[in-house]
């Protein structure tokens, strides 16, 4: 009879776990994590040993359904509470304490950004994970006044500001982050500020600071008071206020630098050539060689959204509420500590926007772009900030994006910051023109142009300037604004935009010859309104019919038929005088020369009627004008800057530029 063998097993090799692994699984599965007769402290003194896998722990959180988690609880609670009572490092020359507390912070990081990317977990529910709804205050105020501790100490300050940073941030959304009234209630602004002026700190942990300085003073700002705020536009310590100008100077030369990679060489012409490499900074998928100049401003625009610009609003709240700030920012730029041949802060802002305003077709970067305009308005409704702007011992060579064509004029000489702003403006109004316009951004900046205007004006200053440009960019507008009027008369504050349109080209024909610097550029802005008289005459007849009765809520001012009499007045007497030269000198094309010699001919018998309130601006007020704005623009910031934080990593997640 023969004997069928049996094969013999085979043998399986065990996985191996790393015991952090088996025991956080133990933790998220099991009704207790240890027997009752162990010592609870001797456990979790063995756990919080053990070096954190936070990619493990993210990704369990993230298997597990919201149902589960809260049926473990009673776990998390358990686990929460050693990390905070770890956190109170007693014995600070114990190495193993020392990393026990460690430890805790990272596992808190990564347990809080975990559970806040559950979109169905309430911010009840995860408060009822971390300590229990009874013990929700004495814990979680207890956390905050140990962070502001642990920031304090060099050892413990990377890791206590990461998990700051995502206690505060939340799901992204600061402002219905209820944690954060536990920032309210204890204030840490002062040692933010104290980190921000050690000389000694890394540059990541000083936009650490800076950036959850930012985010808890925008924190419900507009509804109660914000202590954050309050010590942000108060702070006038010197080495503070030198160490944040440092910090966005560099900012903004990163920036820079990050757009180059991009653009290549872009002081050439070239506007087809793109590298593709690109560094960990940007975090996107490789792409073909793109060829398209639209195809390239949608590929850079994705990608200056992360972290480092999501530092612009702290930058803008300082900006807007903290005078000494901006006086330091700008008396900075003729410091002897400034080197020779070395771009000044002011310079390095200005040749940032430059860039930014060119390419901002995704969301974030456009949110950036209209962020940065009302820095920009900020700064040029304060005349002491214009004054310094136009001296002599301010001119610099500030180098701007001209990557799209047409390219504005190159400078190759030192000249006016005043005319670096104006170029701004100016690159936004020429390369943004699209269905879809942007009517607030556009609006600032008109109101920017506007405000250097009436400054040049009542000090009848006469800056050298390519006027040309921007008075062909204005009619470009202009025709725009016609062809698409059925389209943009349904849009929101359409009304608004088109009244500090119009505002310009108002300032410019009855107050020009205070500013401007010649009659050749006095010239250029007639020619340019002849050249679009029918244009002119279409947006006049437009408002006439659709904007006569119109009155605002706010009281702001409403364009109406009288704002163009003088408009209409230019158009009426030179074009018919143009049209009889034409037809008596049998030419059908008049040359730009010949048009200027009909307007120096008929220039003396033109009659203008007087314009009041051209130079009256109102001041820039956030609220409640730009409110929606800000608070879409906080939740934008802390996903760009919040998304890229590891709760794990020391190391810088900013990497520089070789």
């Amino acid at each position: 009879m023969l004997v069928m063998r049996q094969n013999s097993p085979v043998k399986i090799k065990p996985v191996f776990k790393e015991k952090f692994i088996v025991i956080t699984e133990s933790l998220f599965k099991r009704a207790t994590p240890y027997d009752e007769a162990t010592d609870s402290a001797t456990f979790w003194d063995a756990y919080l040993i053990l070096d954190v896998n936070s990619d493990y722990l993210t990704q369990l959180i993230h298997s597990m359904s919201e149902e589960s988690l809260l049926n473990v609880r009673h776990n998390s609670n358990l686990l929460f509470s050693a990390c905070v009572e770890r956190l109170n490092c007693r014995d600070e020359s114990n190495a193993s304490e020392r990393t026990r507390q460690i430890h805790s912070l990272q596992l808190l990081s990564t347990l809080l950004k975990s559970l806040f990317a559950k979109k169905r977990l309430s911010y009840f529910n995860i408060i009822n994970l971390l300590t229990g709804l009874d013990k929700a205050d004495v814990q979680l105020n207890a956390l905050v006044k140990t962070l502001d501790s642990l920031i304090k100490q060099p050892t413990t300050r990377a890791h206590a500001l990461v998990l700051a940073l995502v206690l505060s941030a939340g799901n992204n959304n600061v402002n219905n982050n209820s944690l954060n009234s536990y920032f309210m209630n204890h204030d840490l602004s002062r040692t933010l500020f104290e980190v921000i002026a050690d000389q000694d700190m890394t540059e990541t942990q000083t936009r650490h600071a800076v950036m959850l300085l930012g985010m808890l003073s925008n924190y419900n700002k507009y509804e109660s008071r914000n202590p954050y705020l309050t010590a942000l536009s108060r702070i006038n310590d010197a080495n503070v206020l030198k160490r944040l100008v440092s910090l966005f100077k560099n900012l903004f030369s990163t920036l820079i630098s990050r757009f180059c990679l991009v653009v290549r060489d872009d002081n050439t012409t070239l506007t087809k050539s793109v590298v593709t490499y690109m560094t960990s900074w940007f975090s996107t998928t490789s792409s073909p060689d793109l060829t398209d100049i639209e195809a390239l401003n949608e590929e850079i625009g994705s990608m200056i959204s992360p972290p480092l610009s999501a530092l612009l609003l702290p930058f803008y709240d300082l900006m807007n509420t903290n005078s000494h700030f901006m006086m330091v920012y700008t008396s900075y730029s003729t410091s002897k500590d400034t080197k020779e041949n070395d771009e000044t802060p002011i310079a390095v802002l200005l040749s940032f926007v430059s860039y930014l305003v060119q390419y901002n077709r995704s969301e974030h970067s456009a949110a950036y772009t209209k962020l940065m305009f009302l820095v920009l308005l900020r700064l040029t409704e304060d005349d002491t900030f214009l004054s310094f702007m136009a001296r002599d011992d301010t001119h610099a060579i500030v180098r701007l994006c001209r990557q799209r064509q047409p390219p504005l004029p190159r400078m190759k000489k030192p000249r006016s910051l005043l005319c670096v702003i104006l170029d701004d403006a100016l690159l936004y109004t020429k390369h943004n023109l699209r269905k879809k316009l942007d009517l607030p951004t556009y609006r600032l900046a008109f109101l920017v142009i506007h405000r250097i205007l009436c400054f040049l004006s009542k000090r009848q200053i006469r800056l050298a300037y390519h006027w040309s440009e921007l008075w062909s960019s204005l009619t470009a507008i202009l025709h725009f604004i016609v062809m698409q009027w059925d389209d943009l008369i349904l849009l929101e504050r359409f009304d608004t935009f088109l009244y500090s349109f119009v505002s310009i080209f108002n300032i410019s024909v009855a107050q020009g010859e205070t500013f401007l610097p010649d009659t050749k550029a006095y010239d250029a802005l007639f020619y340019e309104l002849i050249r679009a008289s029918d244009d002119m005459m279409a947006l006049s007849q437009g408002v006439s019919r659709t904007m006569m009765n119109k009155t605002r809520e706010d009281r702001s001012p409403v364009l109406s038929f009288t704002d163009f009499s003088n408009l209409r007045m230019i158009c009426n007497h030179f074009k018919p005088a143009l049209d009889e030269w034409q037809t008596t000198h049998n030419v059908k094309y008049p040359s730009p020369e010949q048009v200027i010699g009909i307007i120096h001919d008929n220039y003396g018998t033109l009659e203008l009627a007087p314009m009041g309130k051209l130079d009256s601006v109102g001041g820039y007020k956030e609220a409640p004008a730009e409110m929606g704005f800000l608070r879409h623009m906080l939740r934008i910031a802390v996903e760009d800057y919040c998304g890229h934080l590891s709760p794990s990593e020391s190391r810088s997640m900013y990497h520089p530029v070789s």
